[in-house]
C-alpha cells in the first residue's frame, strides 16, 4: 500500500508541478540500499544539470541509514503515523550537519475532515510536542503502541459523538484507555527526565580542568587554517593551484598531477570543487574540515607518493636543503611514539584489571648541531618548513647528509626512548586528571593507571637543514 501510494503520488506532482522547473522521483522499499543511493544522487544531479529543483516521494526506507542533507532543505510528511519519532527520524535526514540552507522547512499533512487523523494529532502528535517542550528532547511513544491505537478507535469509531464531542473538550474521552495511555506517556517522560539528568550530570567536571586537553586535542587533529594549508601546499605542488574568492577556493580536480585526480574520482570528486573552512559555507560551497572525504583522500595520495622514492617533489619522508635560515646544521626527526594506557580496578582486597588503551602520537625532535634533540612545538616546526632555500643541492650531497645523520641515529636512540618516556608520563598525569574531573573523588582512588610507551621508537622523517 504504502508502495504503491508513492509511486502514485510522484505520478501525480510529476503532471501538476512545472516540468520545467521541478524532477519528481520516487523512491521505495523494492530497491536494495545501493540502488536507492545512486538514484538519490542522479535525482540530484540531473536536477542540478537541468536546472530543475528536485522533489523526491519516498517511504519510511530513507528514514533512517541516509545523509539527504546535501540534496533537499524540506520535508513534506504526507501520512500520520502512530509514532511521532518516526517524523523526526525522516526530518534528520535533511536537517542535519551539512546542511547549507539557513532554513529548512518540515510539513505536516492531514485531513481536517478525517477523524482519524485528528485523533494522531491530537493524542499522539501534540501530547509529544508539549513533553519535547518540557524537557528539550523528544521521548519515544510509549512502548504499548496497541493501547494507542485501541484508544483511537474506540473514540473514532465505537463512541457515540466521536471526533466532534472530543474537538469541543480539547481532549479524547478515552475513559480507562485514555488514562492508561497518559500514565505512560508520563511514564516514559519521566525517565527521559531522569536519564538526562545523569547521563548529562557533570557536577564535578569544571571546564578549566580539562581545557589542557582540548588545546591538546585541536593541535593534534588539526583546525581550519590547518586543514587549509595541507590542501594548499598539496594543490600546489601537484601543479593546481587553488583559485582564491571572497568565501571560498576552488579546486580545479582535473589539473592534478600524476593519480590524484583518478584517486578523488573514485569517491566521487570530479570537475572543480568550491570549498570553505567555514563551518557555515555560502551555498553551492562545500565546509571541509580534518575529517572530510576530500582531505583524507588527498592525504592518502600524499602518504602514498611519499613512500615512493621515484617521485619527491610532491612529499618526501626525508629531505635536506641549503638556508641561510639556521646558523648550525638542524635537523628535525619525525617520531613516532605508541603508549599502553593500564586501567586496574581496587576493590579491598581484589584487583581487577581493565582492557589495555592505546595512545599515539608523533612529535618532533629537533637537534641542532651536536646538541641533544629536544622536543618542538608545530609553530617552531612550521617555521623551519617556511625557510626559504639559499641555493640549490645536489643529488650526491644530499645523499651524502642524509646518510651521515642515518649513520648517527642509533647513538640518539637512549635519548629518543627518553622523550618517550618523558611524554608517557605526561599522558599519565592528564589521562588522571580527567578522569578524576568526570568523577567523583571516592570512585577515582578505586582506579590505578599506569602508562608505559612501546620501545624502540620509529623514525618516521628527517629533515635537514
Amino acid at each position: 500500500r504504502y508502495i504503491a501510494t508513492a509511486h502514485y503520488l510522484a505520478e501525480e506532482l510529476g503532471k501538476v508541478l512545472p516540468e520545467k522547473k521541478t524532477i519528481v522521483q520516487s523512491v521505495t522499499g523494492e530497491l536494495n540500499p545501493d540502488e536507492r543511493d545512486e538514484k538519490v544522487a542522479r535525482l540530484s544531479k540531473d536536477g542540478e544539470e537541468e536546472g530543475r529543483i528536485p522533489v523526491l516521494v519516498a517511504t519510511d526506507c530513507l528514514s533512517e541509514g541516509i545523509n539527504l542533507q546535501h540534496y533537499f532543505n524540506a520535508v513534506v510528511h504526507y501520512d500520520l503515523v502512530w509514532n511521532p519519532t518516526r517524523h523526526e527520524q525522516r526530518e534528520g535526514r535533511v536537517d542535519r550537519f551539512g546542511q547549507a540552507s539557513p532554513t529548512v522547512r518540515a510539513l505536516m499533512l492531514y485531513g481536517a475532515n478525517n477523524p482519524v487523523d485528528g485523533a494522531v494529532l491530537r493524542v499522539i502528535l501534540r501530547k509529544a510536542e508539549k513533553i519535547r517542550k518540557e524537557l528539550g528532547v523528544s521521548v519515544p511513544m510509549p512502548s504499548d503502541s496497541n493501547a494507542v491505537m485501541e484508544a483511537i478507535m474506540q473514540t473514532v469509531l465505537l463512541q457515540s459523538g466521536g471526533l466532534a464531542d472530543a474537538s469541543r473538550q480539547m481532549r479524547l474521552d478515552f475513559g480507562e484507555v485514555e488514562e492508561e495511555v497518559d500514565r505512560a506517556w508520563e511514564s516514559a517522560k519521566e525517565k527521559a527526565r531522569e536519564g538526562r539528568q545523569t547521563v548529562f550530570a557533570q557536577r564535578r567536571l569544571r571546564p578549566e580542568e580539562v581545557l589542557p586537553e582540548w588545546h591538546k586535542t585541536v593541535e593534534v587533529l588539526g583546525a581550519g587554517e590547518d586543514v587549509l594549508r595541507f590542501v594548499r601546499i598539496a594543490a600546489e605542488r601537484l601543479g593546481a593551484p587553488l583559485d582564491r574568492n571572497e568565501d571560498h577556493y576552488r579546486l580545479p580536480l582535473e589539473a592534478l598531477k600524476g593519480g590524484a585526480a583518478a584517486q578523488l574520482a573514485a569517491v566521487g570528486f570530479e570537475g572543480d570543487i568550491r570549498f570553505s573552512i567555514s563551518p557555515k559555507p555560502p551555498p553551492g560551497v562545500t565546509h571541509i574540515h580534518r575529517a572530510h572525504p576530500l582531505v583524507i583522500s588527498l592525504a592518502d595520495y600524499v602518504a602514498e607518493v611519499a613512500l615512493d622514492e621515484d617521485n619527491p617533489e610532491v612529499a618526501a619522508r626525508c629531505g635536506v636543503v641549503f638556508t641561510d635560515g639556521v646558523s648550525a646544521r638542524t635537523t628535525v626527526y619525525l617520531i613516532r611514539l605508541r603508549h599502553q594506557i593500564h586501567a586496574e580496578y581496587v576493590s579491598g582486597p581484589q584487583v581487577g584489571k581493565r582492557n589495555d588503551l592505546l595512545a599515539e602520537e608523533c612529535i618532533m625532535l629537533k637537534q641542532s648541531g651536536d646538541e641533544a634533540p629536544r622536543l618542538m612545538s608545530d609553530k617552531e616546526a612550521l617555521a623551519l618548513m617556511d625557510l626559504e632555500p639559499s641555493r640549490n643541492i645536489q643529488s650526491e650531497q644530499r645523499e651524502r647528509q642524509l646518510q651521515r645523520t642515518l649513520d648517527g641515529m642509533e647513538a640518539l636512540q637512549p635519548g629518543f626512548e627518553d622523550h618517550a618516556r618523558q611524554r608517557a608520563a605526561e599522558l599519565l598525569e592528564d589521562h588522571i586528571r580527567v578522569r578524576e574531573a568526570s568523577r567523583g573523588s571516592r570512585e577515582a582512588m578505586r582506579i590505578r593507571y599506569d602508562v608505559t610507551p612501546s620501545l624502540p621508537v620509529d623514525v618516521i622523517g628527517i629533515y635537514l637543514l
